[in-house]
């Protein structure tokens, strides 16, 4: 080993001490004790570090970690938001669903447009380490409706309800008959991915005052596990089309043998291929974004299983390609691209700068600054936002903002 090289290694295991020591100073100053708190500290460093370095760093186990993170979830919850993201034609069905109103019917008679139909901003607490975020938060003609994506099938009164003032003094008003601060509460409903041990009591929560009840606010639920593909047709949750194959996942874990899991993987891939072939048959329902959506959120999540269940072998035995053709294998290619210049060429190195500014700063701030940083030069390379939402963990909204002062500069 030359001098140069042992100097190199050296000031390479120097830097790399810093950045740890660095790392704890931050740690040492979140409230690890509080269970939000943590979460959200374990959310931003998995970013960047293994679930081994993160257990490491916070003195938990490498279960725990995982059980508290968010890598899975943020890829899903990625995929899922993108099907909301559509044409009204494709999502108001899963709205008509869970709210028992008519506004796919509207919007196709005219009645309905897109004006009178907004996605708001679904971040709604911002501090250290901490954001509340919500799933999907839309109005529709004055009306504000919240939707939760929930992988287990647990209780969510408490967080429903806590979401839901939230978002009423988001956006609070007076009342000017009163001059009484006037609070509207968004209309909430749970979408349900998979069935589980876990027995739900109602989401539904009562609001009382002085041992009277005021209201009470009913919570309704779709759960996914319940429905097959023809349902999906007949009731028009076309957003849920491609997730239909989820259900898979529980099936999955559970297996014991490797012989069962091969057999469910020639399941998922005859599941996808009649997935993709109905896809294509909504020509006349949907537009042809809303298509090629679920395309790719098909392609997304069929590589979510070859990644986490078959080690890549799918894509490896070509498969995958067989399965969905050129479209997902192109759709592929470029977010990896995407993945990989972002990582390598910013994504770590800017949230190590986060960490020494947060040093400087003597607050927890500087790692969403170097998170910002790193954003921002994202965005000046050309990268779509929803794929810098999965790696960075900011918000549309967020990101949107930081664009516009991109232009603007």
């Amino acid at each position: 080993m030359t001098k140069n090289h042992k100097d190199t290694k050296k000031s390479s295991d120097q830097l790399t001490q810093e950045i740890f020591l660095e790392l704890q100073e931050l740690i040492d100053k979140t409230d690890i004790d509080n269970k939000e708190h943590l979460k959200n500290l374990i959310i931003q460093l998995e970013m960047v570090f293994s679930h081994k370095i993160i257990a490491k760093l916070l003195n938990l186990s490498e279960k725990k970690v995982k059980k508290l993170g968010n890598s899975e979830r943020a890829k899903l919850d990625a995929v899922l938001k993108r099907l909301f993201e559509t044409s009204p034609r494709m999502f108001l069905g899963t709205i008509d669903y869970l709210y028992k109103t008519d506004y796919r019917k509207q919007y196709l008679a005219g009645t309905l447009t897109d004006a009178d139909i907004s996605f708001e901003p679904t971040e709604l607490i911002r501090g250290t380490f901490e954001t509340l975020k919500t799933d999907i938060l839309i109005q529709i003609k004055n009306i504000y409706y919240h939707i939760e994506i929930q992988t287990s099938n647990d209780n969510m009164a408490i967080r429903l309800a806590r979401y839901g003032l939230e978002i009423a003094l988001k956006r609070h008003a007076i009342n000017p008959k009163t001059g009484a601060l006037r609070l509207d509460l968004p209309t909430p409903s749970v979408i349900y991915l998979e069935h589980n041990r876990n027995n739900p009591k109602s989401n539904n929560y009562e609001v009382w005052w002085e041992n009277k009840k005021y209201l009470t606010m009913k919570v309704a639920d779709l759960k996914l596990w319940e429905l097959d593909i023809a349902d999906i047709l007949e009731r028009e949750l076309y957003t849920l089309l491609p997730v239909i194959i989820f259900n898979y996942r529980i099936k999955l874990k559970r297996a014991r043998s490797k012989a069962a899991k091969l057999e469910l993987k020639d399941e998922i891939l005859e599941k996808a291929k009649q997935i993709l072939e109905q896809a294509h048959a909504l020509s006349n329902e949907l537009v042809d974004g809303d298509i090629d959506t679920i395309i790719a959120a098909l392609g997304e999540l069929i590589n979510y299983f070859d990644d986490k269940f078959f080690n890549g072998a799918i894509e490896k035995t070509g498969e995958f390609n067989m399965t969905f053709t050129e479209e997902i294998k192109g759709y592929r290619t470029k977010i990896n691209t995407a993945e990989k210049k972002g990582k390598a060429e910013g994504l770590a190195e800017g949230l190590e700068k986060g960490i020494k500014q947060g040093k400087a700063e003597g607050e927890a701030k500087g790692l969403e600054k170097g998170i910002l940083k790193v954003a921002k030069s994202l965005l000046e390379d050309g990268f779509e936002i929803d794929r810098i939402m999965k790696n960075t963990g900011l918000s549309e909204e967020r990101l949107k903002q930081l664009q516009a002062k991109i232009k603007k500069s």
